[in-house]
């Protein structure tokens, strides 16, 4: 993790805060310096630590450590988590508006997809005011052999629709794949846990556990900080996997880290109501 170094300066310098304040009582003076040049290491607390002294997040850091990123998609991705984690009607009916407006005025097929995808989150959390039928999308996605940033967004939110014959395909071709932006690699590894989830939800195990064992393999062993939050999302699956074969699991801890550790509140609720629901499966399938 040397190289991060000069990226948390950059941070702090921003910040207006000296070294001294940030580094009190968590690490010396002498060793901040030496890990802003870049001359030494910092373990993952410490940097969780230092990142909160000076009020930047995990995701903030490691945006900038690679800023390929599409503005308009990321903004999007944050708004509609925003208003369902929240939610919040009045502010997805905003999203959804503004989204209309703009594939009105360009003609922008983003703009109609995502609009699509808003409406179907606040005919899910609310009433079925829109009645939209999400297929545009999935013939969308079904048709582009190469998913790039705009579609990996789209399939994290639509991969409950695919068949598990899909969600194994395209969960196991996504880890293949490698690119040079650690943003969009990111990405496809999150999709691809994301229709593993979709095969557990289905019960469709051995399906499930290719897609485990294929990212253990290619992502989980090689230990990068930078892929925390899917290595975390991938101990949280492999735990639910667990609990439907009867076995002690992690999923709880992952939980905990999120909330606690990288104080993802939102997300950790998610992820703990999804666990509610495969532990309610488990009991039923012990009685059975």
């Amino acid at each position: 993790m040397t190289d991060y170094g000069p990226i948390f300066e950059k941070f702090r310098t921003i910040k207006n805060m000296p070294t001294k304040q940030v580094a009190d009582g968590l690490v010396s003076p002498q060793f901040l310096r030496k890990f802003e040049r870049g001359e030494s290491d910092v373990s993952l607390t410490n940097l969780l630590l230092l990142l909160s002294r000076v009020h930047v997040t995990l995701d903030e850091f490691f945006q900038e450590t690679d800023g390929t990123l599409d503005t308009w998609l990321n903004q999007i991705e944050s708004d509609l988590e925003t208003a369902v984690i929240a939610r919040d009607s009045f502010l997805l009916k905003k999203i959804i508006k503004q989204l209309d407006y703009d594939y009105q005025e360009t003609g922008d097929k983003k703009f109609l997809y995502f609009g699509l995808v808003a409406k179907r989150f606040y005919d899910i959390l609310f009433y079925d005011v829109y009645d939209m039928a999400i297929s545009p999308v999935m013939t969308y996605l079904r048709s582009n052999e190469e998913w790039g940033t705009m579609e990996l967004y789209l399939s994290s939110y639509c991969y409950q629709e695919f068949s598990e014959e899909e969600a194994l395909f395209y969960g196991l071709n996504l880890l293949k794949q490698k690119h040079a932006s650690q943003s969009v690699n990111n990405w496809r590894w999150d999709v691809s846990l994301h229709f593993c989830l979709n095969l557990l939800v289905k019960h469709h195990l051995q399906k499930a556990k290719q897609i485990l064992m294929s990212y253990r393999e290619k992502v989980f062993m090689k230990n990068d900080l930078k892929n925390i939050h899917c290595n975390l999302f991938y101990v949280y699956l492999e735990g639910i996997y667990d609990l439907l074969n009867g076995k002690e699991n992690d999923s709880e801890k992952v939980i905990m880290i999120f909330r606690e550790v990288l104080k993802c509140e939102g997300y950790a609720n998610q992820l703990d109501d999804t666990y509610e629901f495969f532990k309610t499966r488990a009991r039923k399938l012990k009685d059975c």
